[in-house]
C-alpha cells in the first residue's frame, strides 16, 4: 500500500493562482466553477483549463527508500464534512466573495492510477486504487440558504423491482421457449434486445435475452401477473413473425447457401455469447469471485444520494460497466463506488467516467445563465418614455403578454451629441458581457450529452415577471426601465408574433427583396421567392409508464432532386425538469421596433429505443405528407394547408405544423435564416376531430451551420464523455476574409452581432443593403 501511494498522483486546490491574472489570490469567480448545493465543482477537465480555474497537478515525490511513510487507514473517511477528503476551498457567493482561510488547505490524494512497474513486496499485483472528485467544501453562513431542487438525473431508464431481482442474482420466475431460433425470429440482433426490454418495461417484468444463437431459452423475472403478460405479448411477437417470413419471402429470393448461412450463424453466435458476458456486469458480483485489480470512488453522499441521480440500482451505469467488463458496486458503509475488474486500464477508465459523470451532472444543475440586454437606439428614434403594452395571449388560458416600447417626446439637440456616446459605451459593456458569457457557456456544454441545439430566435419580447407596476400611461423613463431589467426578480420570453407588427405578406416582401444578404438554400432555384417550404409535424403524447414524448418529422427537398423526403424523424423525452432549463438565454430587447432577439441554447433527451412501444411506431408508419398540385396550393401566407394526416387512433395532446422558408447568407453559405408559420391544431382524442381552425402565429430564426454539426456530436456521447470538439469562440463564431485578418478570437462574434442587427433591422422594415 505505501508503494501504491507513493507512485499515486495527486491534486490540490492551488490558492495562489486565481481564476485569471486579474483577480487576487483570495478571491474566486463564481462563473468559474458550478453550484453544487454548498458545494462547487470546477467542470474543465483538461490541464490548461484547470489552471485556469484555479487547480494544480502536482506529481506526489517518492521519499528515499528507508524513509517509513504514513499508513493508510483501512477504512475511507467520509467524502464531505469538516475533515472531508477532497480539496477544499472557500464557495464564492453571488454578491461578495469570502477570503480564503489564511492556512492553506489539506493535501489530500485523488488517486488515479498509472501502470505500476513490479512491486517485489506484494505477492500478487492487486493495487488499490482511489480517486474523489475534487470538491471544494464551502465555509457556510450559521442560516445557509435552502438548496435548490435537483433539476436533472441520469436515471431516465430506472430499473422495475423484476430487473432489480436479475441483478440480485434471484432465481427467475418463468421461463418462455422460442419454437425456432432468434435469428430466424428477428434478424437484428440490436433490435431484437430493444424489442424484449420493451416489452420488460411495458409490462414491469425483465426478459434476459438469449446467451448465444443457438439459446431459444428466454428467463423472465417478476411477479405472476407481470410475467403471464409478458409470455402472451412473445407468442404474439413469434406469430407475427412467422407472419412476416411468409408474406415477403417468395420463392428463391433470399435463398443463400448453407456454408453462408452458417457463416452467418457463426458470427451471430459470438456477438451475442460477447453480449451475455457483458450483461453478467450489471449483475451484483459472487462473493467468491476474485478480482486482480479494486478502484475506489469516493461520493458525495451528503450533497447527492448516489440512488438519486444514477437510480436504485445504479443502472446509468451500465454502458460504463460493459464497456470496460467491470463491477461498478456501492458500498454504503464506506460512501464510496467500488470498481472490481481484472485490467489496470479498465479501473482508471471506470473512474474518469465516473468523474465525468459527476461534473454533467453539476453543470446541467447549475443555474442557467439568463442576461436581459437592451439596445440602445440612434438618435432620431430614441424617446424619453417606456410603456408596457398588453400584447397577444401567451397561450391557451394563459395571461397575455406585456410587451415594453419607447413612447413620449424625441430627445433635444443637446443631447443628442451625449445619446452618441452612450450608445457607444453600451455596445462596447455588452460585447465584452457577449465575449465572457459564450466562451464560458461554450466551454461548459462539452459536458452535456443529447442533443443540444443553439439559435437566435426573432420575435417579441414581453415581460413575464416582474417587480414593479410598469404599466400606466406615462410610463417610466428609459433609465428606470434599464434599472428594471437589471433586478433579479426580472424575467421575460420571446414570442412568435411577427404578424402583429406587419402582415406576413409584408415580412415576406422585406426578405425576398433583400437579394444583398440572403440566398436560397434550393440549388435548383435563384430566386428568393421561388424557395420551396420546409413541413414539420410536431406531434406530442403522453405514454403511459413513459410519460410525455414528442415526435418531430420533417419534409423537405433534398437539393440533389425535386421530391419532398423525410429529412428527420425523432422521438425526445418532454419532461418538465429538462425542457424547464436552457442552460443560456441571452436576450437583446429592442424597444424602437417591434423585432426583438434571442440567443437561446436548448436541451432535450432523445428517448431510448427501449421506450418506443409498437404503438408508438405504428404511429409513425400511419402519418402520411401529401400536398396538392402546385398550381392549387395557397400562398404560405394565406392559409393554413395541413399536409400530414394520420390514421392511428393514438391519442395526441397537441399537434402543431411548421411550414418554413430557410435561407442562406450571401457571405457565408454556413449562416442560416428561417421564415415560419406555426399552425397549432391542439389535441385530439380517439373518436373527436382535431380542430379545423388552427391558431397561427409566425416567427424567424438564425444560426449557423457549424453549430449543428459540433453540438450534434454531443447526441452520441455516453454517460461519463465530453465532447471532443474546439470549445473555442472563433469555432461558434467565424470570421469572414472581410475582417482583413483580424486575429482576435472575438473578431467573428462582432461579425454576428452585426448580422443580426441587420436582420432584425430589416424585419423592422428598415432599409438594409448588407452587412
Amino acid at each position: 500500500m505505501d508503494y501504491e501511494r507513493q507512485n499515486a498522483k495527486e491534486w490540490q486546490f492551488n490558492p495562489a493562482s486565481g481564476p485569471n491574472p486579474g483577480t487576487a489570490a483570495s478571491e474566486v469567480e463564481d462563473e468559474d466553477y458550478q453550484d453544487f448545493g454548498d458545494v462547487l465543482i470546477p467542470i474543465d477537465t483538461n490541464e490548461a483549463q484547470d489552471a485556469e480555474l484555479g487547480w494544480s497537478k502536482v506529481t506526489h515525490k517518492k521519499p528515499p527508500a528507508k524513509s517509513p511513510s504514513k499508513p493508510i487507514p483501512k477504512q475511507a473517511p467520509k467524502p464531505l464534512g469538516n475533515t472531508a477528503p477532497g480539496l477544499r476551498a472557500t464557495a464564492p457567493f453571488r454578491n461578495s466573495p469570502p477570503k480564503l482561510p489564511a492556512k492553506p488547505p489539506p493535501k489530500h490524494t485523488p488517486r488515479f492510477s498509472a501502470p505500476l512497474p513490479a512491486n517485489p513486496s506484494l505477492p500478487a499485483p492487486q493495487p488499490a486504487l482511489q480517486t474523489t472528485l475534487p470538491l471544494a467544501t464551502a465555509n457556510r453562513p450559521k442560516t445557509a440558504p435552502p438548496q435548490k431542487p435537483r433539476l436533472f438525473t441520469f436515471a431516465h431508464k430506472n430499473d422495475n423491482p423484476a430487473r432489480a431481482a436479475f441483478r440480485a442474482q434471484q432465481p427467475p420466475t418463468n421461463k418462455f421457449v422460442l419454437s425456432k431460433h432468434c435469428y430466424d425470429i428477428e434478424p437484428d440482433r440490436k433490435r431484437m434486445y430493444d424489442i424484449l426490454e420493451e416489452m420488460g418495461v411495458r409490462f414491469g417484468s425483465f426478459v434476459l435475452p438469449p446467451q448465444s444463437a443457438q439459446d431459444r431459452d428466454l428467463l423472465l423475472w417478476g411477479n405472476d401477473e407481470q410475467v403471464t403478460a409478458t409470455i402472451r405479448e412473445l407468442q404474439n411477437w413469434v406469430l407475427q413473425s412467422n407472419f412476416t417470413s411468409h408474406t415477403t419471402k417468395g420463392g428463391n429470393q433470399f435463398a443463400k447457401t448453407g456454408d453462408l448461412q452458417q457463416d452467418k450463424a457463426k458470427s451471430l453466435d459470438k456477438l451475442m455469447k460477447r453480449e451475455a458476458i457483458k450483461q453478467r456486469y450489471q449483475k451484483v458480483p459472487d462473493s467468491t469471485l476474485k478480482f486482480d485489480f479494486t478502484g475506489y470512488f469516493l461520493w458525495p453522499v451528503d450533497e447527492i444520494r448516489p440512488e438519486d441521480l444514477l437510480g436504485p440500482s445504479y443502472e446509468a451505469f451500465d454502458p460504463i460497466r460493459i464497456d470496460y467488463d467491470s463491477h461498478i458496486v456501492f458500498d454504503n458503509q464506506l460512501s464510496l463506488f467500488k470498481i472490481l475488474t481484472n485490467t489496470n486500464n479498465a479501473v482508471q477508465e471506470v473512474m474518469r467516467r465516473i468523474e465525468g459523470t459527476m461534473k454533467e451532472f453539476v453543470a446541467r444543475n447549475r443555474r442557467e445563465v439568463v442576461v436581459h440586454m437592451v439596445e440602445r437606439p440612434d438618435p432620431r428614434r430614441m424617446r424619453s418614455k417606456v410603456v408596457v403594452m398588453e400584447g397577444p395571449s401567451l397561450g391557451r388560458g394563459q395571461q397575455k403578454a406585456k410587451i415594453p416600447m419607447l413612447t413620449g417626446k424625441s430627445l433635444a439637440s443637446a443631447q443628442l451629441t451625449e445619446w452618441k456616446k452612450e450608445i457607444k459605451t453600451a455596445e462596447e459593456l455588452q460585447f465584452v458581457q457577449w465575449s465572457h458569457l459564450t466562451s464560458k457557456m461554450i466551454k461548459r456544454l462539452r459536458l452535456y450529452r443529447g442533443r443540444l441545439q443553439m439559435r437566435v430566435l426573432l420575435g417579441k419580447f414581453t415581460l413575464t415577471t416582474f417587480r414593479r407596476s410598469l404599466e400606466g400611461a406615462d410610463g417610466i423613463s428609459f433609465e428606470e426601465f434599464l434599472e428594471v431589467m437589471d433586478q433579479p426578480g426580472t424575467r421575460g420570453r420571446m414570442i412568435k408574433d411577427l404578424q402583429e407588427r406587419e402582415s406576413p405578406k409584408v415580412l415576406l416582401g422585406y426578405i425576398n427583396s433583400a437579394t444583398k444578404i440572403f440566398t436560397p438554400t434550393d440549388a435548383l432555384t435563384t430566386k428568393l421567392d421561388d424557395v420551396s417550404p420546409v413541413y414539420t409535424a410536431r406531434f406530442e403524447f403522453d405514454i403511459p409508464g413513459t410519460g410525455k414524448v414528442k415526435l418531430e418529422i420533417e419534409r423537405s427537398i433534398p437539393s440533389s432532386t425535386e421530391l419532398y423526403e423525410t429529412t428527420q424523424s425523432v422521438w425526445t423525452r418532454k419532461t418538465e425538469k429538462v425542457e424547464a432549463i436552457h442552460p443560456m438565454e441571452l436576450f437583446m430587447i429592442r424597444l424602437h421596433g417591434g423585432i426583438s432577439w434571442e440567443f437561446q441554447v436548448s436541451t432535450s433527451q432523445a428517448l431510448d429505443a427501449s421506450r418506443i412501444t409498437p404503438m408508438m411506431t405504428a404511429f409513425v408508419d400511419s402519418v402520411k405528407f401529401k400536398l396538392p398540385p402546385k398550381d392549387e396550393r395557397p400562398k404560405i401566407w394565406d392559409s393554413a394547408l395541413k399536409v400530414f394526416t394520420w390514421t392511428s387512433s393514438m391519442s395526441v395532446s397537441s399537434f402543431e405544423q411548421k411550414t418554413s422558408l430557410r435561407y442562406r447568407i450571401v457571405d457565408n453559405s454556413d449562416w442560416m435564416f428561417e421564415f415560419a408559420r406555426y399552425d397549432d391544431y391542439g389535441g385530439s382524442i380517439p373518436g373527436a376531430p382535431m380542430s379545423s381552425s388552427p391558431s397561427t402565429s409566425w416567427g424567424a430564426t438564425f444560426w449557423n451551420s457549424e453549430w449543428d454539426r459540433a453540438l450534434g456530436q454531443n447526441a452520441s456521447l455516453k454517460i461519463g464523455e465530453a465532447a471532443k470538439w474546439d470549445p473555442k469562440l472563433d469555432k461558434f463564431f467565424p470570421g469572414t476574409r472581410r475582417t482583413g485578418g483580424d486575429p482576435r478570437e472575438s473578431a467573428g462574434l462582432k461579425l454576428f452581432l452585426a448580422k443580426t442587427k441587420a436582420i432584425a433591422e430589416l424585419l423592422d422594415g428598415s432599409k438594409v443593403e448588407g452587412f
